[in-house]
């Protein structure tokens, strides 16, 4: 899953997850399950798009750490759980600045939270930690926070990762790394 903190994409894309969530629920459960075996999870081979497309190397985003550098694939059913990972000094869309486990209190740490849950302590996660990597307040910064969290599929298939990027909130690409340029 992913979310934002402008409203208005977050609903544009909650729209659009919510559409493919039935399509790429079996996909999302597989690709964090193999992260470690399948040939996608671990490829070393770059894969070009077309003209418009993107360009990188395929990655799960439970792979993606902190200071990687990445676009979105192509297929919109795929953007929950796959990324196209790029050199730093290329121009990208994302930059990940967090990787975290997600822990949740009490008895109910083997049902999945929910979507609702999922999304709020994401946000709250990656909000907290945006300052440390940016070197500015998220109020007075050029860049967006990006989030991607467990969905219920891969829950059950204990991914817990939480992952945090930032993105220019004007939109657009950038070249090289973004952390501590305080913009």
């Amino acid at each position: 899953m992913i979310g934002t903190r402008s409203a208005a994409a977050a609903l544009v894309a909650l729209s659009a997850l919510t559409a493919v969530s039935s399509m790429s629920a079996v996909l999302v459960g597989c690709a964090h399950s193999t992260r470690r075996t399948t040939s996608a999870g671990t490829t070393s081979t770059t894969v070009l798009g077309d003209a418009d497309g993107p360009v990188g190397t395929p990655k799960g985003v439970v792979e993606v750490a902190a200071g990687t550098c990445f676009n979105d694939v192509a297929d919109p059913t795929r953007k929950p759980y796959l990324v196209m990972v790029v050199d730093c000094p290329s121009p990208h869309t994302y930059e990940a600045y967090d990787q975290i486990r997600y822990s949740p209190d009490g008895a109910g740490a083997k049902a999945y939270p929910g979507k609702d849950q999922m999304r709020s302590a994401a946000e709250d996660a990656c909000f907290a930690n945006f300052e440390a990597w940016m070197g500015v307040e998220w109020k007075r910064s050029d860049f967006d926070i990006a989030t991607w969290w467990p969905s219920a599929e891969s829950w059950a298939q204990n991914d817990r990762m939480i992952l945090c990027a930032v993105y220019q909130a004007v939109g657009g690409k950038v070249t090289g790394s973004v952390q501590g340029s305080a913009r």
